[in-house]
C-alpha cells in the first residue's frame, strides 16, 4: 500500500492520486516536511497498576487492560484527539494531530474529563467480572512540538510532552492536571482552582498548574483579539480629516501616527482616509519591512517611485532623469535629483556631505506646492531610526507646501521611541481601541448583507470576536471556506445552523487551523513565500519549490487569493506577479510552523538564488542576501554547536552585513551603517579578518549617531586586537577615531599610545 503523507490514506501501489484528498503522491513526497505546531498532550495512566496486575491471573488482566484500552481510545478520538502510543498503562494523545483545530486544548480538556467519566462507568463492568476497580492520573499541557508527518511512527517531539508526563505523575488518583499554558485557553470553559508551583522531576523551573474541577457545558475556552475590515471609525477619520484640512489651510507639514495593538485595524483606517480624500490630494504610500533593518530609506523609495512613476527596470540616468524633469525650474534642480536618487539606493553612494535629507524634502515641498501631498507610511514599529528622523525632519523643515504625513504603527512603537508623536506643533496620534458590540454588529452586517444570521449565532460571533475587527473577519473567512457562507449578489449570506459556528480560542490556533486545512502543495508555497517575507513575487517562490511544484504555480497563487490567504501587492512600484500577505499574522503563524533546521536551509537558499540572479547591484539588494544568510545562521547556531560549516556561514553573511555596512557609511547613512556593521560584528568568528577591518568604521558611524559608549568599547577593542596581530593600519584607523570621542565626566579611552606627525604608533609621554 501507498500511503499518502498529506493525510495518512491508504491507497494501492499503483495509484498516482490520493483517492482521498486528490493530490499527485509523487509531488506530495517532495513537499511534505516536519513541521513545529502548537499541540495539546494528553498523559494519563492507572493509578496503582502494579499491585493490580499482582492480585489478577495475567488472563484477567489482560482483558481488563483490553477493555480500559478500548473505553480510552474511543473517548480521546470522540473528541478528535490521536493515540500517539500505549506504554504499559499509561494513554498518550495529541491534539493537534494530524489536523489543527482551533479548540484543541479545550477538546483535550474534555477528553480527560470524558475518560474519568467512562472509566467511572467501566468499573461498575469490573468489579461485577473481575471485582476490580481502577482510577486515572492525567496531565494535560500544550506547547509547541514538532510533528512527523501522518504515514509516520512517531508524531511529535518536544518538552510541551515531558511536561505533559510530569504533571500525570505530580496528579493525585482521579485528578486532571493542567499546564498554564492550557489553562490560558480554557479558562472561560472549565472551574479550575490553582495549584502551589511544582517541581517536577527534569523540568528546570517551577511549573504552575491547575486541578480542573469541570468542565461547563457547551462553553468556549478563552478568546484573543485580530483585525478586520473597517467600521465604527468616524472619530478616528474626522481626527485625520481634520489635520489634513489644516495642512492645506496653513499650507504647512502635519504629523499624525495611527496607533494600536496589531489586528485593531490601523492599516485599514489610513486606506480609508487614503480613499476619501483621493481627489482632493496626491496619496503616496510606503512601508518598513520587517526584515528591513538597514533598509532605512526603503519607504522613501517606494513613494517618490509612485510619485515619479520610476519602473524597477529603469537605469540609473533614468530614474534621475524622471526626478529631474519633474523638478525643472525648480533651483538646483539636478543636485536634488541627484541626492535623492543615491539616497532612496537609486544610484551609487551620496557624493555629497549629511544625511540628504533636504533634498527629499524639498522634492516633496515640490510635490505639495502642485497638489496637497499625503505620505502614508506604514509599519513604522519596524522603521530605522533614520527613517524615523527623517520624518521628523520633514516636520520641523517643510515650509510653505501643505504635507500630511501619516504613519501607522504597532503600539509597541513607544517601547522604542517614548517620546513618539507627542503632542507638540503639527504633531499628533490617533490611538484606536476595539469595537464595541454595536460596531460588530454593524461590522457583520456589512459584510453578510440582508441575510443576516439569527441574534444567537450573531451574538455568539460577536462575542468570540471581542472588538478587534480581524478576528471577526478571520472566523468568517473560516466559514466561508467550509461553504457555510455563500456569496451571492455581491453579499455574503449565511446558510447554516448558528450551533454550528466554532468559535476559535484563540487568534494563533485560528490562523493555524486555516493553514493546516491546505493541501501539502499549496502549504509549501505559502511556507516558501514566508521565507521570502511579507510581500513577495512569483518567481521569488518558485526559487524554493521543486520543479514539479512550480507548474501551474499562478494558477495555485491565485487560488491563495481567493482562499484569501495572499492577495495581489497593489503599490504602483509592484512588478506583475507580486503578492503580500492578507495579514501579517498569517504569514508569521506559517513562518513559525516551519522546522528551524528547514527554515535555515530555505534562507540559505534564497540568499543563494538571490546571488545568482541579480542582474544588477544594490545595496538593497545585498542588504536582503545579507539577512537571508544571518538568518540562516542564527537558526543553525540555536540548533547545536558550532561547527565549521556554520562558521563559515557566519563568515559569509559577515562579509555581507559589512559591505553593505561599508556602503551605507560611503552613503553617509551612519544609522544604517551602524546597525548592519553591529550585526557583522556580532556575527563574524572573533578571528575573522574583515571583523577587526571594520571595527574602526563601525566606531566612526557609532560615533557619528552619538552612540559614545559603545563607541568608546568598539574602538578599545580594535586598537587591542590590531596590536595583538599587528595590523597597524587598523590599529592608527582606531586611534583617529578615539580622538574624535568627546571628553565628558565618567567616560575615558586610554590605552598609552598616541600617533605622530607621520602616522606612526608611538608611547606618548607624560600627559
Amino acid at each position: 500500500m501507498k500511503t499518502c503523507r498529506s493525510c495518512g490514506e491508504e491507497n494501492l501501489p499503483r495509484a498516482r492520486f490520493c483517492h482521498a484528498c486528490g493530490l499527485a503522491l509523487d509531488e506530495i513526497d517532495q513537499v511534505v516536511q516536519d513541521s513545529r505546531r502548537t499541540v495539546t498532550v494528553v498523559f494519563s495512566d492507572i493509578s496503582g497498576s502494579t499491585s493490580l496486575s499482582q492480585r489478577l491471573d495475567p488472563e484477567v488482566f489482560r482483558r481488563v487492560m483490553s477493555r480500559y484500552f478500548e473505553e480510552m481510545r474511543g473517548v480521546l478520538e470522540r473528541h478528535g484527539g490521536r493515540v500517539e502510543k500505549f506504554i504499559g498503562d499509561a494513554v498518550m494523545a495529541v491534539f493537534g494531530i494530524p489536523t489543527i483545530h482551533e479548540d484543541d486544548a479545550l477538546r483535550a480538556v474534555r477528553a480527560a474529563v470524558d475518560m474519568r467519566s467512562a472509566l467511572d462507568r467501566l468499573n461498575i463492568e469490573l468489579m461485577e467480572g473481575a471485582g476490580v476497580m481502577m482510577s486515572l492520573r492525567t496531565g494535560v499541557n500544550t506547547g509547541e512540538v514538532v510533528a512527523g508527518d501522518p504515514s509516520a511512527g512517531t508524531l511529535v517531539t518536544g518538552d510541551a510532552v515531558n511536561l505533559a508526563a510530569r504533571l500525570e505523575s505530580a496528579a493525585r488518583p482521579g485528578e486532571i492536571l493542567i499546564g498554564n499554558d492550557t489553562h490560558r485557553l480554557v479558562r472561560d470553559a472549565v472551574r479550575a482552582e490553582p495549584l502551589e508551583p511544582l517541581t517536577l522531576k527534569g523540568i528546570g523551573r517551577e511549573v504552575t498548574a491547575h486541578r480542573v474541577l469541570e468542565v461547563i457545558p457547551g462553553a468556549v475556552g478563552a478568546l484573543r483579539r485580530m483585525d478586520a475590515p473597517l467600521v465604527g471609525r468616524d472619530d478616528e477619520l474626522s481626527a485625520l480629516q481634520s489635520a489634513f484640512e489644516a495642512s492645506v489651510l496653513e499650507r504647512g507639514c502635519r504629523l499624525v501616527t495611527i496607533l494600536g495593538s496589531v489586528g485593531v485595524g490601523k492599516s485599514r483606517l489610513g486606506l480609508e482616509f487614503a480613499r476619501r480624500i483621493e481627489d482632493e490630494a496626491l496619496v503616496l504610500q510606503g512601508r518598513c519591512l520587517s526584515y528591513g533593518e538597514g533598509r532605512a530609506m526603503w519607504p522613501v523609495a517606494e513613494v517618490v517611485k509612485q510619485a515619479m512613476v520610476i519602473r524597477d527596470d529603469d537605469t540609473e540616468q533614468q530614474a534621475r532623469d524622471k526626478i529631474q524633469s519633474f523638478l525643472a525650474g525648480e533651483d538646483d534642480a539636478g543636485s536634488i535629483a541627484r541626492e535623492v536618487s543615491e539616497l532612496i539606493g537609486l544610484s551609487g553612494p551620496r557624493s555629497g556631505a549629511g544625511p540628504g535629507y533636504r533634498a527629499v524634502i524639498e522634492l516633496f515641498e515640490a510635490l505639495a506646492r502642485r497638489r496637497p501631498l499625503v505620505l502614508i507610511f506604514d509599519d513604522i514599529h519596524w522603521a530605522d531610526s533614520a527613517f524615523l528622523d527623517l520624518v521628523r525632519e520633514i516636520l520641523e523643515a517643510s515650509e510653505d507646501a501643505p504635507i500630511l504625513l501619516l504613519c501607522v504603527a504597532r503600539s509597541e512603537l513607544l517601547d522604542h521611541v517614548p517620546t513618539w508623536g507627542a503632542p507638540e506643533d503639527g504633531a499628533s496620534t490617533v490611538t484606536l481601541a476595539p469595537l464595541d458590540d454595536e460596531e460588530c454588529r454593524r461590522l457583520l452586517g456589512f459584510v453578510l448583507g440582508r441575510s443576516s444570521p439569527t441574534t444567537e449565532a450573531q451574538e455568539r460571533i460577536i462575542t468570540a470576536a471581542q472588538g478587534n475587527p480581524l478576528f471577526l473577519e478571520e472566523m468568517l473567512a473560516m466559514l466561508i471556506e467550509e461553504g457555510l457562507l455563500q456569496r451571492s449578489d455581491g453579499r455574503y449570506h449565511l446558510e447554516l445552523d448558528p450551533t454550528a459556528i466554532k468559535v476559535p480560542p484563540s487568534i494563533q490556533a485560528l490562523l493555524a487551523a486555516r493553514l493546516d486545512r491546505l493541501g501539502a502543495i499549496d502549504r509549501s508555497i505559502v511556507e516558501a513565500a514566508t521565507i521570502v517575507g511579507e510581500v513577495f513575487r512569483e518567481d521569488e517562490v518558485a526559487s524554493l519549490l521543486p520543479a514539479a511544484v512550480n507548474v501551474g504555480l499562478g494558477e495555485r497563487l491565485n487560488a491563495l487569493v481567493a482562499r484569501e490567504f495572499i492577495r495581489p501587492e497593489t503599490a504602483g512600484v509592484a512588478k506583475s506577479g507580486s503578492f503580500r500577505f492578507h495579514h501579517t499574522l498569517v504569514r508569521d503563524v506559517a513562518y513559525e510552523a516551519i522546522p528551524k533546521g528547514r527554515r535555515a536551509e530555505l534562507h540559505l537558499r534564497f540568499a543563494d538564488w538571490l546571488e545568482s540572479s541579480a542582474r544588477a547591484w544594490s545595496r538593497w539588494l545585498q542588504e536582503a542576501l545579507a539577512y537571508h544568510l544571518e538568518t540562516a545562521f542564527w537558526l543553525r547556531a540555536e540548533l547545536g554547536p558550532v561547527n565549521h560549516q556554520i562558521s563559515s556561514l557566519a563568515e559569509r553573511a559577515a562579509d555581507q552585513l559589512g559591505s553593505a555596512g561599508r556602503k551605507a557609511h560611503a552613503a553617509h547613512d551612519m544609522p544604517a551603517a551602524a546597525n548592519l556593521m553591529r550585526r557583522a560584528v556580532s556575527i563574524a568568528p572573533a578571528d575573522h579578518a574583515g571583523r577587526l577591518e571594520m571595527l574602526p568604521l563601525f566606531a566612526e558611524a557609532l560615533v557619528e549617531i552619538g552612540e559614545y559608549d559603545e563607541a568608546g568599547a568598539v574602538v578599545t577593542e580594535a586598537i587591542e586586537r590590531a596590536r595583538a596581530t599587528g595590523h597597524r593600519g587598523v590599529e592608527s584607523h582606531a586611534l583617529i577615531i578615539m580622538l574624535k570621542l568627546p571628553k565628558r565626566q565618567g567616560f575615558t579611552v586610554s590605552l598609552g599610545y598616541g600617533i605622530s606627525g607621520g602616522g606612526e604608533v608611538r608611547k606618548p609621554g607624560v600627559d
